[in-house]
């Protein structure tokens, strides 16, 4: 399903490698700044969950 290629963390990170290789030895179906755009609000918002989860954990010694 080419929709779902889009979402694809895979082929995010395929653009990207795309244009590192600068070849045809990797393809993508997403473009290079499409790729970059949503790597970079994937990886904000899983640091911002992760940062979330920490906050609220309770060590087990600790009352």
């Amino acid at each position: 399903v080419s929709g779902a290629r889009t979402l694809s963390v895979q082929q995010w990170a395929l653009a990207v490698g795309h244009k590192v290789t600068g070849g045809d030895l990797v393809t993508s179906d997403v473009g290079l700044p499409t790729a970059t755009v949503l790597l970079v609000v994937v990886t904000v918002l899983a640091t911002w969950y992760a940062g979330q989860r920490l906050r609220s954990l309770a060590l087990a010694g600790e009352e």
